[in-house]
């Protein structure tokens, strides 16, 4: 499992082009109440008519352009951001994530269709027609970064970050999530419940 406290950046690769995709992995949030950070698949000088990607915890939907996420505690939220749809977020009910355990999380991406889902521990949350994303080719992947939206980045541990270059089923998401939620890893001086594959 890694912690990031000053983030960290997977520089963008021409060989990762994926229009649909899925974006999958484990995280332990010591914090479920203020909105963090946790992945951005972006130009760090994002703009409104930027492609993007963006996974946070602990996040309201936005209700206008132009906003910062509010704090809805216990949210998986998303934003999937293309020129023509700006804002373009969605999230799951609050109080489903879970403080000091290990939670999986998965965003999957449809391009022909447009469909969003969210997944929290291998079930569907919440889904938003997202509209039709262009290949992120330029971008690269933040990890725990801080400067999206002015949200601080995530401060837990993750592990098994992974990108599919498809939209996972929902029993194929289901699956990743419990093939391994069986596993122990240390964290921190005690063992956690987590995935190991």
């Amino acid at each position: 499992a890694f912690n990031f406290p000053q983030g960290a950046f997977a520089p963008a690769s021409a060989s990762v082009d994926p229009t649909s995709f899925t974006l999958s992995g484990w995280i332990l949030p010591p914090d479920v109440v203020n909105p963090q950070t946790v992945l951005a698949w972006s130009n760090p000088l994002f703009n409104s008519s930027d492609n993007r990607v963006v996974i946070q915890i602990n996040s309201a939907p936005f209700t206008g352009p132009g906003q910062n996420p509010s704090s809805s505690p216990g949210t998986l939220w998303a934003e999937l951001n293309t020129p023509t749809s700006s804002n373009n977020s969605f999230a799951t009910a609050p109080g489903l994530l879970k403080a000091n355990q290990w939670n999986h999380i998965a965003l999957s991406y449809d391009q022909p269709s447009g469909m969003a889902v969210l997944y929290l521990n291998g079930v569907a949350q919440a889904s938003k027609n997202a509209g039709q994303i262009a290949a992120l080719t330029s971008h690269g992947l933040w990890f725990a970064q801080s400067f999206y939206f002015g949200s601080p980045g995530f401060t837990g541990y993750m592990d098994e970050i992974q990108l599919y270059s498809r939209a996972l089923a929902a029993n194929e998401v289901q699956a990743l999530y419990s093939a391994a939620s069986g596993s122990t890893c240390t964290t921190g001086g005690r063992s956690e419940e987590h995935t190991s594959e």
